[in-house]
């Protein structure tokens, strides 16, 4: 996929490919992979494994790992690191967050959805939809126009 362009009075997307196919379709998930392709920061001695720990990647979790009394550190504190510091923190003997810059993090809300919800959302979708559009993270909440 080189492009994707929603065409509002149709309400269509029109996805253009490299070998210049252009497809139409109502609904496009991109599933793309964005946040959980694999990044290790470039730390000397890293690569070389200079150390004798464990080294895991969220993007590629193990099927079972056990962290009690472990000293863990995690680098990156995204919202998959706000995650799993959270779900480890009570089963290490200490955690060490490495942290570049501070991160916004909302709950997101997933949950069992009743039948008032859903008629809600059927009765506002438009209004819900314009909201999502012209958000600045396009999570579906008003996001506070106080400065941090």
């Amino acid at each position: 996929m080189t492009s994707a362009t929603f065409e509002e009075t149709s309400n269509i997307w029109k996805v253009q490919t490299s070998k210049n196919t252009v497809f139409t379709t109502r609904y496009l998930v991109t599933g793309l992979g964005l946040l959980s392709k694999q990044n290790f920061p470039d730390i000397p001695g890293l690569k070389e494994r200079a150390f004798n720990g464990e080294l895991y990647h969220t993007g590629n979790w193990p099927k079972s790992h056990d962290f009690t009394g472990k000293r863990v550190a995690v680098i990156g504190n995204g919202s998959t690191g706000v995650q799993l510091i959270t779900a480890i923190a009570p089963e290490v003997a200490q955690l060490t967050c490495f942290q570049r810059s501070p991160q916004y993090s909302v709950p997101n809300g997933n949950g069992p959805v009743s039948r008032d919800y859903r008629e809600m959302i059927n009765r506002d979708y438009d209004q819900i939809w314009s909201q999502v559009k012209t958000s600045a993270v396009a999570f579906g909440f008003e996001e506070s126009k106080i400065p941090a």
